[in-house]
């Protein structure tokens, strides 16, 4: 089973054109895939032995990313409009194995929190994508 390092790995945000051109967000320190879910649908009925339960459709989540903010990087730039807009956009995550993992999904830009400024430290940026429809993994 092959590890893969954190080093390689990157966030990318299409330009929604065709065909869509992909540019990596920069000084990305970390970002997370949170774990979305499914809801439990109860079907139990008069003729149940015991609870029982479908699954609703699945919810993959958010992405959570934190950058050194950079108000010059234009993938930065984009999130904050995206995010004043309510406009949602096409991501890809791509992991640094080969051939390369990616993660691609349609986002929201949910929350958008820049400047985060602590002492002896660089300015932050921290975001979270709110996925919607499917995540598809290739």
């Amino acid at each position: 089973m092959a590890t893969l390092q954190t080093q390689g790995c990157q966030i990318l945000k299409g330009n929604g054109a065709s065909p869509e051109v992909f540019t990596a967000l920069g000084e990305v320190i970390d970002m997370s895939l949170d774990s979305g879910g499914a809801a439990e649908i109860d079907i139990t009925n008069l003729d149940s032995t015991a609870k029982e339960f479908n699954l609703g459709l699945p919810d993959y989540g958010n992405v959570s990313i934190s950058c050194n903010y950079d108000p010059d990087d234009a993938q930065q730039t984009a999130l904050k409009t995206d995010y004043d807009g309510q406009d949602s956009g096409n991501y890809r995550i791509d992991m640094s194995d080969s051939p390369q993992t990616t993660f691609s999904f349609t986002a929201y830009v949910s929350s958008w929190n820049a400047p985060r400024v602590t002492p002896d430290d660089v300015v932050k940026l921290d975001a979270t994508l709110r996925i919607t429809g499917a995540v598809t993994v290739a």
